[in-house]
């Protein structure tokens, strides 16, 4: 059995959760590269942030779109739009805003805008380490209804 690593970002970096065959625990590292670094080579990463964005089109990532349907209303919205991959190459929002409009025809929201420089820094991970062993998988961290909210 392979060590198994759930990740999400958060302010300091990204936070992780990992099992392995003989122990659980879970930590803060500062970017992919020192996360990975502490893990075997086999590890199965699963991240929640898009990966495999589209460059144009107006129907959006397939994925994106049977998670809103499975959901349904109302945890259906918080599943919201991928960015389009030309977004990743800007730095500010209204610049964001123009060139997702001019890729899928769609206004950029904040909130996809505000999570870019994570999907970013997993794209570069992903191109630059093509070859590292990791298996890295998209995965949608969503509370169940019964989860109390704080």
């Amino acid at each position: 059995m392979s060590t198994a690593v759930g990740v999400d970002g958060c302010k300091e970096g990204w936070f992780y959760f990992r099992e392995d065959q003989t122990s659980v625990s879970f930590g803060v590292a500062s970017d992919l590269k020192n996360l990975t670094r502490i893990l075997p080579k086999d590890s199965r990463i699963f991240i929640d942030i898009p990966i495999g964005l589209i460059d144009s089109g107006s129907e959006g990532r397939a994925c994106d779109l049977a998670a809103r349907k499975a959901l349904g209303r109302p945890r259906a919205s918080s599943v919201f739009p991928a960015p389009a991959y030309p977004v990743l190459r800007t730095t500010e929002y209204e610049e964001a805003k123009i060139v997702s409009l001019r890729a899928i025809g769609k206004k950029l929201s904040k909130q996809a805008f505000a999570i870019t420089p994570k999907i970013r820094e997993v794209n570069d991970f992903l191109l630059s380490n093509r070859n590292s062993g990791y298996t890295i998988k998209e995965v949608r961290l969503f509370l169940s209804p019964h989860t109390p909210q704080r």
